[in-house]
């Protein structure tokens, strides 16, 4: 495993919320800026992806 990837998980597991990466954080992380560059991403999927996500989110909560 590389050392900008062990960065990027210490920097996700910090115990300290303050010092602990944000989504936007991470993926602006060196490590994830390296391998999206070699990434190609499908966009209608991945949309459709966080769609359902959010309203997974939704259904949990209507449930409570």
């Amino acid at each position: 495993m590389s050392e900008d990837a062990k960065k990027l998980i210490r920097k996700l597991m910090e115990m300290d919320q303050n010092r602990r990466y944000s989504a936007q954080e991470a993926l602006e992380d060196p490590w994830f800026k390296k391998v999206l560059e070699k990434v190609e991403v499908d966009r209608p999927l991945a949309l459709q992806n966080l769609q359902n996500l959010k309203n997974f989110g939704v259904r949990i909560k209507a449930s409570i």
